[in-house]
Order: C-alpha cells, then structure tokens, then sequence
C-alpha cells in the first residue's frame, strides 16, 4: 500500500514504535534516514539527502519532507535506513504516491 504525500505541502515523515526484537525494549538511540527517489531511482529534489529523522518518544522518530520538493510524478520510493548499533540496522523501501491536496 502506497504511502501519501500532498504536492507543495510539508509532509511528516514519521516511523513509530521502534522496537528491539531481542527484548521488545524502545530504540532510542537509532540513527534513522530517508531518501525520496524517483522512478529513475535519482534523489527528488528540494531537499537535501538523506534526511535524518530524530527521536521523539518511545522509539517515534519522525523528519518533514518540505513544501518544496520537486513532485513531478505520481510515484516515488522513499529508502528508509535504520542503524542501531546493538538493536541492529533495517533497510526497507516504502511506496509513495505524490497528489494534489483536495
């Protein structure tokens, strides 16, 4: 399922409940980026990359996407990496869908 983010808008970009595996614990300590890609697999532009997403709360990080990025197709990848030293490192791609807010 396709994630949203609205054309000209600052859009959150957040990952909740970061969790160890070992021991159901919060990762607090994660070093956590995100990098927009296009269907060409280049970085989208207006903004620079990766962007780094900081801890909130009970393993909640969370970045903004901002207004100005260069939205120009409907579809995009956003690679998501997670390093966390002794809770270990996640790699994964989310599907994105860029629209005009109604």
């Amino acid at each position: 399922m396709a994630k949203t983010v609205y054309i000209e808008n600052g859009n959150l970009l957040k990952i909740a409940n970061l969790q160890d595996l070992s021991d159901s614990s919060y990762v607090t300590d994660a070093t956590v980026l995100a990098t927009l890609k296009t269907a060409s697999d280049t970085n989208v532009a207006g903004q620079s990359w990766p962007l780094t997403l900081t801890h909130q709360s009970s393993g909640t990080y969370q970045g903004t996407l901002t207004s100005s990025l260069s939205l120009v197709g409907a579809r995009y990848n956003c690679e998501i990496s997670i390093n966390s030293g002794d809770a270990g490192a996640a790699f994964f791609d989310v599907d994105v869908r860029a629209e005009r807010r109604k």
